[in-house]
């Protein structure tokens, strides 16, 4: 009898596996900001060997969480597309969310409170004032989520 695979399955468990390791979660979070950068760096970021730091990456690309654009001789890798940016961002903030105990959390830096950019959109505290203004101005109305 053969088990059948059951409809509800999205299939983000393996994204979900892909993120799930401490040096992986480091190379993504050093990529968050949108920029692209060579596996020597990242491997540096996350504190890894340039070895380990190529599986990790592949890892990575194999589940489209990152891609690579290759320039001569160099691999740059970034972060896929806007979809997974959200999805690295939602993560980053239910972590916060739900840190336990009284494990001392990294404080995100003022700079990137402050103002940042992240993809297609400004964020931090004077990207989402400059939206709120906009707004308020009548520059800008929303429908639903588009602008």
């Amino acid at each position: 009898m053969m088990l059948q695979k059951p409809l509800v399955q999205s299939g983000f468990s393996r994204v979900a596996e892909a993120l799930s390791d401490p040096a992986r979660e480091a190379i993504v979070s050093a990529l968050s900001d949108g920029k692209a950068m060579p596996a020597g760096e990242l491997a540096s970021i996350a504190g890894i060997s340039p070895q380990s730091a190529s599986a990790h990456l592949q890892k990575l690309v194999d589940a489209r969480v990152l891609s690579v654009l290759a320039q001569g001789r160099f691999r740059y890798y970034r972060i896929d597309d806007d979809e997974v940016a959200a999805l690295i961002e939602g993560l980053v903030n239910l972590a916060a969310k739900t840190q336990s105990g009284g494990r001392a959390r990294r404080q995100v830096g003022d700079e990137l409170r402050q103002l940042r950019s992240c993809y297609c959109h400004l964020a931090g505290q004077l990207g989402v004032s400059l939206g709120d203004t906009l707004l308020r101005r009548g520059f800008v109305e929303l429908n639903g989520r588009a602008g």
